[in-house]
């Protein structure tokens, strides 16, 4: 594992040490789902980007 996999592997574990101690203390009373579409899509084509495909969507946030 390089550099890279040792950065991306500390940031995981803490990003998991970080959710496990808040969820106990987090009350929601909903989840919202939110898509977005990746900006790659509109940049991509030559033509507007006016609707693209479902297949496109990356979630956001929950």
């Amino acid at each position: 594992m390089g550099i890279t996999g040792m950065i991306y592997m500390v940031k995981m574990v803490f990003s998991l040490i970080v959710l496990i101690l808040s969820s106990s203390t987090a009350k929601y009373d909903y989840f919202k789902f939110t898509q977005q579409y990746q900006h790659a899509v509109c940049n991509s084509n030559p033509t507007p980007c006016n609707d693209p495909p479902d297949k496109l969507f990356t979630v956001h946030g929950l």
